[in-house]
């Protein structure tokens, strides 16, 4: 029988990381995160259970670098908080358990960045507008350089625990 992708589980290798096939988890956020954001039992096993199934990659879904000003949502992990290393690695230990590779996409929301709006009133993005009655400001050079900072400090926390994906979204 000829399969239509006959290269679909076989391994691939991009960079030092090596993957077992080339079926990867979309990026899933979890519902029922601690209160602080960060990733509890059923969380892991969640993830876990991904990568037993067969996929070669599990994606924790969105990870903010910056929690005070860029979450989109109650339920993204916090990259910003030491103390969440300890969930993402025991997630990514988990992961890599079943011979899949963990990943985690480092987010910030901009100017969707819900959460702020309910706290401050407004929220920073490219330029000054009004989204779905939510002020948002243009973001000021001093803010930019503070979320460049926010990835330049996660990151290299993040890179021995778990692959890292850039999200890339187009908006209409």
């Amino acid at each position: 029988m000829s399969l239509k992708y006959p290269h679909l589980f076989e391994p691939l290798t991009l960079g030092r990381t090596t993957f077992r096939n080339r079926i990867f988890s979309s990026p899933q956020d979890y519902l029922n995160l601690s209160a602080e954001n960060f990733l509890n039992h059923d969380a892991i096993a969640f993830y876990e259970l991904k990568a037993l199934g067969g996929f070669g990659s599990v994606c924790l879904g969105d990870v903010m670098v910056d929690s005070k000003r860029g979450m989109g949502h109650r339920f993204q992990l916090r990259a910003d908080d030491v103390r969440a290393r300890a969930s993402m690695n025991a997630a990514a230990l988990a992961i890599s358990r079943h011979g899949a590779v963990a990943a985690a996409e480092l987010n910030h929301a901009g100017k969707f960045s819900h959460l702020m709006a309910e706290r401050e009133g407004f929220t920073y993005g490219p330029v000054a507008e009004t989204v779905a009655g939510i002020e948002v400001r243009q973001m000021p050079e001093e803010v930019i350089e503070q979320i460049i900072a926010s990835y330049a400090a996660v990151v290299p926390d993040a890179l021995p625990i778990i692959m890292l994906t850039m999200p890339w979204y187009i908006f209409p």
